[in-house]
C-alpha cells in the first residue's frame, strides 16, 4: 500500500489583504482631508486678495482725479499766459484805446435809450390826455346817443308798420262820420256774422244757427243813437241779412248795406291805428 503524505496546515493571505485594504483606505482618507484643506486655503486666499484690491482701486481713482485736476489747472494757466502775452508793452495802448471806445459806444447807446424812453413817456402822457378828452366827449354825447337809439327804434317800428300796411289790401273806413256818429260794421258771411264797433273799439263774432238772433240781442242791448250801422253782405249771407235788416228797422237805427266779395277784408280807422 502506498503511504499517505502528511498534510500540514495551509497558508492564509486574508491578513495581508486586510492590511493592504486598511492602508489604502488610510491613504484615501488622508488624500481627501488634504484636498478639503487645500480648497479652504484657496478660498481664503481669494477672499484676502479681493479684500486687498479695493483699497488699491480707490487709490488709483484718487490719483486719476488728481491728475485730471492738474490737467485743468495746466490748461487754465496756459490760457492766462496766452492772454497776458497778447497784451504786452507794445499793444497795451491799443488795447486800452479799444476798451475806451467800447465804453463810449455803450454810453451813447444808453443815452439814446434814455431819450427814447423820455419820448415814449411824453407820447403816453399826450395819449392819456386825449383819451380823457374823448371820454368827456363820450359822456356828453350819452343823452344824444340815447335819443339816436330811440329814434332809430321808432323809425324801424314805423317802417315795419308801413310795410304791414302796404302789404295789407284791406279797405279802411273812418271810425266816425261827418255827423259825429260812430260807425258799426256788420259783416254777414255764409257761416258767421262779425260786428266791429268803433265807439267801444271792440269786435264780436257769432256762429251757429242762432247767430242772427244773437245779433238781434246785441242790437237790442246797444244804444244806437250815436251809431251808424253798415252791413256788408258776402255771398251766402242773404237770409241772415234779411233778419238783421228787420232788426235794424225795428230798432229804428241808422244803417246802410253793401254787397262784397267772399273773405272781403275791412278795417276801421282805430284798427289801422293799432297796426301803426
Amino acid at each position: 500500500m502506498a503511504r499517505r503524505r502528511s498534510v500540514g496546515p495551509g497558508v492564509s493571505f486574508f491578513a495581508f489583504q486586510d492590511i493592504i485594504t486598511a492602508v489604502v483606505g488610510i491613504f484615501i482618507l488622508v488624500t481627501l482631508i488634504l484636498v478639503l484643506e487645500l480648497a479652504q486655503r484657496v478660498e481664503t486666499a481669494g477672499e484676502k486678495k479681493s479684500a486687498n484690491v479695493s483699497p488699491l482701486l480707490e487709490t488709483i481713482a484718487n490719483l486719476e482725479s488728481e491728475v485730471q485736476d492738474l490737467r485743468e489747472k495746466l490748461e487754465t494757466r496756459s490760457k492766462q499766459l496766452a492772454t497776458s502775452s497778447e497784451v504786452n508793452q507794445f499793444n497795451r495802448e491799443e488795447t486800452i484805446a479799444t476798451l475806451k471806445n467800447s465804453v463810449q459806444s455803450s454810453k451813447r447807446l444808453i443815452e439814446q435809450v434814455h431819450a427814447e424812453i423820455a419820448r415814449l413817456n411824453e407820447h403816453q402822457g399826450k395819449t392819456e390826455h386825449e383819451f380823457e378828452g374823448l371820454l368827456a366827449q363820450a359822456s356828453d354825447l350819452g343823452p344824444l346817443k340815447q335819443d339816436t337809439v330811440k329814434l332809430n327804434n321808432e323809425s324801424q317800428e314805423f317802417e315795419s308798420h308801413s310795410q304791414r300796411l302796404s302789404s295789407d289790401s284791406s279797405e279802411i273806413y273812418r271810425s266816425r262820420l261827418e255827423d259825429g256818429r260812430f260807425l258799426v260794421l256788420i259783416t254777414v258771411s255764409r257761416d258767421a256774422i262779425k260786428i266791429k264797433d268803433s265807439l267801444t273799439r271792440s269786435q264780436e263774432s257769432f256762429v251757429g244757427g242762432d247767430r242772427a238772433d244773437r245779433v238781434d240781442d246785441w242790437l237790442a242791448l246797444t244804444p244806437l243813437n250815436d251809431r251808424h250801422v253798415l252791413v256788408l253782405v258776402e255771398p251766402g249771407g242773404a237770409s241772415e241779412f234779411r233778419a238783421i235788416k228787420s232788426s235794424l228797422k225795428k230798432s229804428r237805427a241808422s244803417f246802410g248795406y253793401s254787397v262784397v266779395e267772399t273773405q272781403h277784408s275791412v278795417l276801421l280807422e282805430f284798427e289801422a291805428a293799432d297796426l301803426k
